[in-house]
């Protein structure tokens, strides 16, 4: 069953889709990357609405996330941390 996730950061958000519950959370952010245009893999992290990094060796059906969820993307700081979720 192909699925979508909506991925926000700030004020912009991304429809990823064509994911089946077997791709990885690196699948997606690979698809996100093409999207926004970044090439630096490390440079964004992919959190839930909790804040919680989602690894990226997870799968969407292991982290049961259904059709048009929406997860965050955040940007690396210049220290190396990263942002915060901005809704």
């Amino acid at each position: 069953m192909s699925m979508n996730l909506r991925v926000r950061r700030q004020n912009q958000t991304v429809f990823v889709g064509q994911l089946e519950p077997s791709s990885s959370v690196g699948t997606v952010k690979e698809s996100l990357c093409e999207a926004i245009g970044e090439t630096d893999l490390e440079e964004i992290r992919l959190v839930n609405a909790e804040g919680d990094t989602l690894e990226e060796q997870s799968t969407i059906g292991e982290l049961e996330l259904r059709n048009d969820t929406l997860i965050y993307w955040v940007k690396r700081l210049g220290g190396g941390d990263f942002e915060s979720i901005s809704n």
